[in-house]
């Protein structure tokens, strides 16, 4: 009896690993970037991205803004210096 309750446990534990790991596949999926704007570095080798991120219809938009290598297109993935809850709406991108 003890192998048995042992043997569905584990059944029961590799179930919800399954569905975890396939629920954030599924879910990371979902989201889209649109660029909104972007600015060139003055020497040209950066370039930085406003864009609104959207993760599907339970989840808000959100504006974000990312920093690449000049040649980089931006790719399904959250901005990785700036991120806001909102449309993108009043920013401006200005290089210093």
């Amino acid at each position: 009896m003890a192998t048995v309750l042992k043997f569905i446990g584990i059944l029961f534990g590799a179930f919800v690993v399954f569905l975890f790991v396939a629920g954030y596949f599924f879910v990371s999926g979902m989201c889209a970037n649109t660029v909104i704007t972007s600015s060139t570095s003055p020497n040209e080798k950066l370039k930085v991205v406003l864009f609104e991120r959207s993760c599907g219809a339970t989840t808000g938009f959100s504006s974000q803004i990312s920093l690449l290598e000049s040649g980089e297109d931006l790719s399904n993935e959250p901005g990785n210096i700036y991120i806001a809850e909102g449309y993108p709406d009043g920013y401006t991108l200005i290089w210093d």
